[in-house]
């Protein structure tokens, strides 16, 4: 059994895996951005042989690898087979805020063609339901901002001997945006 801990961060494209990303990186996780999957085995093999400190490993992998879709699944199962500790967590969010997202920050969706982000993001959203399905923790992201995100995750990956602490959410609105969901 390999005592290094995987944790794959993958999800709809402006969910917040980078803000996933950087939680984890603030509890100690040796963290890497948009590593191709077919990298993965050989990622881990290095990291086991020459980092022997590296104990919790975050990766982001999703759309923007064109041949993710095709291998994920495949490199996932060898890898766990070899003993690999593998916890998929995958986010999401709602499709108006999507929307809003990439019209806030004015990028293009991975998959949207002439600029129709809701085409692109219901092709993703087919594309990746079967890793959806796969997926250890599912993490809806639509009413968090960047630091409930980041409390949500860090919570999640926190060993239990660090989770002692009191916490407490208050959420304050208005009638006329309708109520909290």
């Amino acid at each position: 059994m390999k005592t290094l801990k995987v944790v794959i961060i993958t999800g709809l494209s402006g969910s917040g895996k980078s803000t996933a990303l950087r939680a984890l990186e603030d509890i100690g996780f040796f963290c890497v951005d948009n590593l191709p999957v077919i990298l993965l085995p050989k990622f881990l093999s290095i990291t086991i042989s020459s980092s022997p400190k590296i104990k919790h490993v975050a990766l982001v992998m999703d759309l923007r690898e064109k041949s993710f879709l095709n291998k994920y699944e495949k490199i996932f199962d060898v890898l766990k087979r070899r003993g690999y500790k593998i916890e998929i967590l995958f986010l999401e969010s709602s499709d108006e805020a999507l929307l809003r997202r990439f019209s806030e920050t004015r990028r293009v969706h991975p998959l949207s063609e002439r600029g129709m982000v809701m085409a692109g993001i219901q092709l993703e959203k087919e594309k990746l339901s079967p890793l959806r399905a796969m997926a250890d923790k599912i993490i809806d992201t639509t009413s968090l901002n960047v630091h409930q995100l980041k409390d949500t995750v860090q919570r999640y990956f926190l060993p239990a001997s660090k989770k002692k602490r009191m916490v407490i959410n208050v959420t304050s609105f208005g009638y006329r945006y309708g109520l909290p969901v």
